[in-house]
């Protein structure tokens, strides 16, 4: 089982149908992908590290470019507990799920605050950060996102 036919399979399950015509659709996949992987842990094999929209995988990119033929076709069998994480992800992204912006926010929060968490760091650091990296979002949206993201690793716990 590849890493792609995971992702396409995950996709499947919240009902997201790839899409990388434009930039806006790329970052979607990305950010997807990110959260399907660090936030519900399901395994799918990418290394994601921090670029300038956040977390970013060049495998994923390269396996997307690759893959334009076969982008919908999901293939492999998840877990019960996979689908269930999948489903609780799903019903927690909401209308996010559609927005690349949400989700660059709400991703990027998440390796912010994985990383702030090994040394020490708060929250209000965390968004400190965030917001010197993303100025265009708010802290408003900041720590909206933010009680987003715990809600939602509450119920993936």
């Amino acid at each position: 089982m590849t890493s792609y036919s995971r992702l396409m399979s995950c996709l499947n399950k919240i009902e997201v149908m790839p899409n990388i015509e434009t930039f806006s659709d790329r970052k979607r996949m990305q950010k997807l992908a990110y959260l399907i992987q660090e936030a519900c842990g399901v395994q799918l094999g990418y290394e994601f590290g921090w670029y300038v929209r956040g977390p970013y995988s060049p495998v994923l990119t390269r396996d997307l470019y690759e893959s334009t033929g076969d982008l919908a076709t999901p293939a492999d069998a998840l877990s019960p507990l996979d689908i269930q994480r999948l489903g609780t992800l799903r019903d927690f992204l909401g209308a996010d799920v559609d927005s690349s912006d949400h989700l660059e926010l709400l991703v990027s929060l998440h390796f912010l605050r994985t990383q702030g968490e090994r040394c020490g760091a708060t929250k209000e650091d965390i968004i400190h950060v965030l917001l010197e990296k993303k100025p265009f979002f708010s802290e408003k949206e900041a720590n909206t996102y933010w009680d987003k993201l715990e809600r939602i690793l509450g119920n993936l716990g």
